[in-house]
């Protein structure tokens, strides 16, 4: 597995197109938000555009992971899954291998979501709430990218892009991060609190206010992660025994 990690690390890498969108695209957006004023204020007891930047940080990170999606479907088309067959790869080494590569740009763009809350927005926090929003994001991911592996074998290479765009932007809208829980109306607020994306954001917002982490945000995440890493290695085997 260690040096199936390493080959995807670096394929990953040596993707500029991926790595710009992944990682630049929610920066763009957070740094307009906090420049139009639309962040400003005060959002559930704490400051708007720290809100607002934390939000924005878990919605790069789950944008980078959930776009594994359309990687895997253009390594699909290629052919490149078809030479991984025929090695002694298994299914659930090859979805643990691509969820933690999602890593690899989930991180990085969490914290430029956070260095242009400090440098553009004026954002300050207490030293030890940075790279402890960083960390939260980094575990908390996780089931996001077992998301992002699952679309891709579901979809075809030319789908998989509107797919997984269309899934994050869904999941992080309804999820409270565009537009906070707190001024929803009451049924899409229920429907934010059983979503992955409002807990994984919550785990972040409770670092920003200083409050204790709630185990419901870590056992939900949880069992997300294990219904789409189920339904991703079950989507493996069968393009398996399709192309056996």
């Amino acid at each position: 597995m260690r040096n199936y990690l390493v080959t995807e690390t670096r394929r990953v890498l040596r993707d500029r197109q991926y790595l710009l969108f992944a990682i630049g695209f929610p920066v763009l957006i957070y740094t307009f938000f906090s420049q139009v004023g639309v962040t400003h204020g005060q959002i559930a007891g704490t400051d708007g555009t720290a809100y607002s930047m934390v939000s924005m940080a878990a919605f790069g990170a789950i944008s980078s992971t959930v776009f594994l999606g359309s990687r895997i479907a253009a390594e699909r088309r290629i052919g490149w899954n078809r030479h991984l067959r025929i090695t002694p790869l298994q299914a659930r080494t090859y979805v643990v291998v691509k969820v933690l590569s999602g890593l690899i740009t989930a991180v990085p763009s969490a914290v430029l979501v956070l260095l242009a809350g400090a440098a553009v927005a004026g954002v300050r926090l207490p030293v030890l709430s940075w790279p402890g929003i960083v960390l939260a994001f980094a575990l908390g991911v996780l089931p996001f990218a077992a998301l992002g592996v699952a679309i891709g074998y579901a979809t075809s290479g030319d789908a998989a892009q509107p797919v997984a765009a269309a899934t994050y932007m869904t999941l992080s809208m309804l999820g409270g991060l565009w537009f906070p829980a707190e001024l929803m109306p009451s049924w899409m607020a229920q429907t934010a609190h059983i979503l992955p994306t409002y807990h994984l954001a919550d785990l972040g917002w409770r670092i920003l206010a200083g409050r204790p982490q709630r185990v419901a945000d870590v056992l939900i995440l949880a069992a997300w992660g294990a219904a789409f890493a189920a339904t991703a290695v079950l989507l493996y085997r069968r393009d398996t025994e399709r192309m056996n």
